[in-house]
């Protein structure tokens, strides 16, 4: 599915600052708002150019994983283990939740691809702010207190 104007705008962008903040602020480290708008920009475009320039669908993900640990190290200046774990936790709690909202919407018999996919904004953005639900309460959550994953 390539990115339009619109998904950009209203989909990838503020993911990509959702991404940034939770997969920091589970590692416990606290950046200026500046630093997850740089991020969050630069990933956008890598999005683009991944997806609609390069049809690259499957690696996405993975590249997307890599590209942000590339851009926590770079711009937030933290260890590469650092940044691969924050990334690493920020996909895999986004993936959870696209997890637990296609497995709700299956049960309720739902086809989940023709929902996100056949054309609807305004059901692309309902599944894609509805999946984006643990982020949102670990974005509270690290807002509110002191999360770290990696103290013991």
């Amino acid at each position: 599915m390539e990115l339009s104007i619109t998904k950009i705008i209203l989909v990838v962008f503020p993911d990509g600052l959702l991404t940034s903040y939770v997969g920091l602020g589970l590692i416990g480290v606290r950046t200026k708002a500046r630093n997850h708008f740089k991020i969050a920009t630069i990933f956008m475009i890598f999005l683009i150019v991944v997806r609609n320039i390069l049809k690259l669908y499957g690696l996405h993900v993975i590249l997307g994983i890599l590209f942000l640990s590339l851009l926590f190290k770079v711009i937030v200046k933290i260890e590469w283990e650092l940044a691969l774990i924050a990334s690493l936790l920020a996909y895999i709690l986004m993936s959870l939740g696209e997890l637990v909202l296609a497995t709700i919407l299956s049960y309720m018999d739902f086809d989940v691809v023709n929902f996100v996919s056949d054309g609807h904004l305004i059901r692309l953005l309902t599944f894609s702010y509805l999946s984006k639900i643990l982020m949102l309460i670990a974005a509270i959550k690290i807002y509110w207190g002191e999360v770290d994953f990696l103290k013991v």
